[in-house]
């Protein structure tokens, strides 16, 4: 390949890329790239509870909205096992700037 067909391809490179940061841009501007943002305490999805059931399988309380699911996780595959929980009263966690999460589980005998 001779130099032109380098910078040709060069050429034609920083054009595209150029082409897809205006039309970045343009969309950041106008509005088409806005993401949702919450506030800490403003959840809608949450783990209550989670329980090993032995060295491969876990069950899990997952809470959406109103509403509870139980889950089993395997290395097999996920199961719902009970999906029609109604949650009466959701406890609120007092918010802390912390990335980790407490479950309280009970002692395993």
């Amino acid at each position: 390949m001779e130099t032109s067909n380098y910078l040709q391809f060069g050429a034609a490179l920083i054009f595209v890329l150029g082409l897809i940061g205006a039309i970045a841009l343009l969309l950041r501007t106008v509005g088409g790239l806005q993401f949702v943002q919450r506030k800490p305490g403003d959840r809608r999805l949450g783990i209550t509870e989670s329980l090993l059931v032995d060295a491969r399988r876990r069950l899990v309380l997952i809470r959406r909205d109103d509403k509870e699911y139980l889950v089993l996780l395997s290395p097999h595959g996920d199961v719902i096992l009970d999906e029609k929980l109604e949650v009466k009263s959701i406890p609120e966690a007092p918010l802390s700037h912390s990335t980790f999460v407490t479950i309280k589980t009970e002692p395993r005998l």
